[in-house]
C-alpha cells in the first residue's frame, strides 16, 4: 500500500533444510500500490506497474531508477519483451494497450490496442508477434505487434477475465476468469485446446471477490503445468503433459 519495493536473497541452509530471506534492495518512487513487478530478460533491472498511473525503471546493479507517467489512472501489468528495450503495459481506465522504447529518455509509447471495457492484463508472446489483453469485457483479444491484421478475439469465458500467459513457444495462451475456468487456447487453429473447472465450492457473493486472483502456467521440456492459487488458502496445481498438435 506504500508503494515500496522490495527484492530479496534467498539463502538456503543445506544441514538445518531451513530457508532465509535477507533484504537486497528497497526501492522507492511510486505514490501508490504497486500491483505487479517483473525482472528484465537480464535480471539487471526490475520494471514496476503502480495505481498512481507510473511506471518504474529500477537498475538492481546501479543506483538508478525512472519512474514515469504511463497512463491515465490504474496501471494493472508490464512485461518485457526478448530484449529488454521495450515493455508493454496495461491501462486499467483508460482501456489502452501501450508498447515503450525504454531506449529513449524518458521512455516514449505507441499505444497498441485499446479495448472497450476496463483492462485488467497484457502480455507479449516470447517472439515479440502477439499480444493479448483482457479484462471486464470477458474476450480475449490477441493483437498482432506490426502490421494492420484484425485482432483474434477469443469467446468463452462467462465472468472477467483476469490474466493471459502464453506458452513459451508462443503457440498457446492461457487465461483465467472469474468464472472459475482456466482456458488454455490454441493460436493456431484460433480455438479452444480445453478448460479446467476448478473446485467450486468456495460460493462468490456480491460482497466478496472471486476466489480465483492470479494463476501461472509454464512449460519444461517434460510437460506443462497450470497452478492456481485461491484465496481459501489452498494451490489447485494441474499436470497436463505434453502438448500434441497433431490431435
Amino acid at each position: 500500500m506504500n508503494g515500496l519495493i522490495k527484492v530479496w536473497n534467498i539463502h538456503s541452509d543445506l544441514d538445518s533444510k531451513k530457508i532465509s530471506l535477507e533484504l537486497y534492495k528497497l526501492f522507492e518512487g511510486h505514490k501508490d500500490v504497486v500491483h505487479d513487478v517483473i525482472f528484465s530478460p537480464d535480471d539487471t533491472h526490475l520494471a514496476t506497474a503502480s495505481y498512481d498511473g507510473r511506471i518504474g525503471i529500477f537498475s538492481l546493479t546501479e543506483d538508478k531508477k525512472t519512474v514515469f507517467e504511463a497512463h491515465q489512472g490504474e496501471v494493472a501489468s508490464v512485461s518485457f519483451d526478448s530484449s529488454g528495450k521495450q515493455l508493454l503495459s496495461t491501462g486499467v481506465g483508460d482501456f489502452t494497450v501501450k508498447l515503450w522504447n525504454l531506449d529513449a529518455q524518458p521512455p516514449t509509447a505507441r499505444t497498441v490496442a485499446t479495448a472497450n471495457d476496463r483492462l485488467l492484463w497484457s502480455s507479449l508472446s516470447p517472439d515479440g508477434a502477439r499480444i493479448a489483453s483482457v479484462g471486464r469485457e470477458q474476450v480475449v483479444t490477441v493483437y498482432p505487434t506490426q502490421g494492420e491484421s484484425e485482432p483474434l478475439r477469443l469467446t468463452g469465458h462467462e465472468q472477467t477475465v483476469i490474466k493471459a500467459i502464453f506458452s513459451s513457444d508462443s503457440r498457446q495462451l492461457a487465461t483465467a476468469s472469474a468464472d472459475m475456468t482456466v482456458r488454455l487456447w490454441d493460436l493456431d487453429t484460433h480455438s479452444e485446446f480445453f478448460r479446467l473447472r476448478l473446485p467450486d465450492n468456495w460460493r462468490q457473493s456480491n460482497e466478496r471477490p472471486s476466489p480465483l486472483w492470479d494463476f501461472d502456467f509454464r512449460c519444461t521440456p517434460t510437460g506443462c503445468w497450470i497452478a492456481v492459487p485461491l484465496t481459501s488458502g489452498k494451490l489447485a496445481l494441474y499436470n497436463l503433459g505434453q502438448v500434441d498438435y497433431a490431435k
